[in-house]
């Protein structure tokens, strides 16, 4: 089976430029910061995970990634990553902001908010 030729009718057709994410992937575009975004937070999961605390990153067709820490009771907490002018930021609970560098110190928070 390797080496044959693919026929025809089974390639796909080219992608209109529009849709190619090589096109659409520049600075300040929404797939530039949706991968900043999805960045952060792998990485907060990461450092989540180091110190023991499960979470899951979910990302809605037309809506923004976040990730989600659950608690031992209750609602799972939800943690969002956006933008502050050239920085990015995490929020999360309600009032709780950090920048996205300290992303272990931002772990560590959570972790101490869930015992």
């Amino acid at each position: 089976m390797h080496g044959q030729p693919i026929p025809s009718n089974v390639c796909p057709v080219l992608a209109h430029p529009a849709d190619d994410l090589r096109v659409r992937w520049q600075p300040d575009g929404d797939l530039y910061a949706t991968g900043q975004r999805l960045n952060a937070l792998t990485r907060l999961m990461r450092d989540l995970r180091l110190l023991g605390v499960g979470s899951s990153l979910s990302m809605a067709g037309s809506g923004e990634a976040v990730l989600t820490v659950p608690r031992p009771s209750g609602k799972p907490l939800a943690v969002l990553c956006g933008d502050h002018g050239e920085k990015w930021v995490f929020h999360w609970a309600r009032d709780r902001v950090a920048w996205v560098e300290d992303s272990m110190s931002v772990a560590a928070e959570i972790r101490a908010a869930l015992s």
